[in-house]
């Protein structure tokens, strides 16, 4: 016969103690994505992990006046209107999983298309993470990859690392190396009218060559040297029969469907975006909720983002820092010569309809190229 205890014991104790065991198990299997200390989370190597909340005044990591932006805090220097980074502590840094990773996207032009402003407005983005200079990693560097892993900037396993070198765009040859060794690469690029794109790359280089001690030729590589500047912008995109220079880099840089074309050979259309430079001059908002969407990264900017400097001609930022881009961008133009303008023009037409055949098949269209 059963003793009272017996009894006592297989009513109570016993389920008590598996009501236990189960508790255990279960609480065991719950895995923390929070330290409370801390909020910062463990970061997962899943690109599908609960995403981390950046941002400015978002978390104790950072000071009042600094974003924070994954593996640093960013705030704005006054005196110059500079953007100034510094690695969060080392704790965070580590339990960030903060590494220098290759990139995930890159912007390889076109030069003088928007590349830069592009590039200034995303790299605020709390889920990008841009090196602060074009790297030309794979026009100058013998191993891409090994430069990448020594070049980029530390991120987090959420956050997307993008590289912009707008010279990039200009010779297959790179897209070749990017796709050996980063062959799932998302690639930006934008694009502006060609001939007002050239009359800008050349009031560029005349700046360089004012304010660089050697001139343009001192800060490109032979490879990149097909300039030929002359002492005015007609000189330079045509010869003296009135011929166009096609093979002046000023003038080539603006074939985009021969460039494009080569570039898709390489890669497959759903890895390419391209954006309508003319287009982000005026609003820069849609384009840059075209790269959220095409990145799939929490939408971050919007209309509230921006404002018109009437002072400075363009757009730009009012959150999360007030900022406008510095003294290279807006330089004035000079006024050109129509038979030259209309020369130009009519050169690219053909080359501006093959364009818009190629970007129907990516879905796209320039605001520009039916002219």
């Amino acid at each position: 016969m059963t003793s009272k205890f017996q009894r006592a014991f297989l009513l109570f104790i016993l389920p008590a103690c598996s009501l236990m065991v189960i508790i255990t198990i279960k609480f065991e299997s719950i895995k923390p994505i929070c330290d409370s200390r801390d909020l910062a989370p463990v970061i997962s190597q899943d690109r599908r992990a609960p995403r981390v909340k950046y941002g400015v005044n978002v978390s104790q990591h950072c000071r009042d006046n600094e974003m924070d932006h994954g593996c640093y805090c960013v705030h704005l220097q006054d005196s110059n209107q500079v953007l100034k980074y510094r690695r969060i502590d080392k704790t965070l840094f580590e339990k960030r999983n903060c590494e220098r990773r290759p990139p995930a996207a890159i912007i390889p032009g076109s030069m003088k298309s928007g590349t830069s402003a592009l590039k200034f407005y995303l790299s605020l983005h709390p889920e990008l993470a841009f090196p602060r200079d074009e790297l030309h990693i794979l026009n100058r560097m013998k191993n891409p990859l090994e430069g990448y892993q020594e070049m980029m900037p530390y991120s987090t396993a959420q956050q997307t690392p993008i590289e912009k070198t707008a010279g990039y765009f200009l010779k297959v040859m790179y897209g070749r190396k990017l796709k050996a060794i980063l062959p799932k690469t998302k690639i930006i690029i934008i694009l502006r009218d060609p001939l007002k794109r050239a009359i800008s790359n050349y009031v560029h280089l005349i700046y360089v060559n004012s304010t660089t001690p050697g001139g343009s030729h001192a800060v490109l590589t032979a490879n990149e040297s097909l300039y030929n500047i002359l002492s005015t912008f007609e000189e330079s995109v045509l010869n003296p029969d009135g011929s166009v220079r096609e093979e002046n880099r000023l003038v080539f840089s603006g074939l985009y469907a021969k460039l494009l074309r080569q570039w898709l050979e390489l890669f497959p259309a759903h890895q390419f975006l391209v954006l309508d430079g003319e287009a982000f001059v005026v609003d820069p908002v849609p384009a840059l909720q075209k790269v959220e969407q095409f990145l799939g990264i929490e939408p971050y900017f919007s209309s509230e983002n921006f404002y018109f400097d009437a002072n400075k001609g363009f757009m730009c930022l009012s959150s999360p820092f007030k900022l406008c881009m510095g003294k290279a961008k807006g330089r004035e133009h000079p006024d050109i010569d129509i038979t030259v303008r209309n020369k130009l023009q009519e050169y690219y037409r053909p080359h501006n309809k093959d364009l818009a055949n190629l970007l129907e098949t990516l879905n796209t269209k320039m605001s520009w190229t039916s002219f």
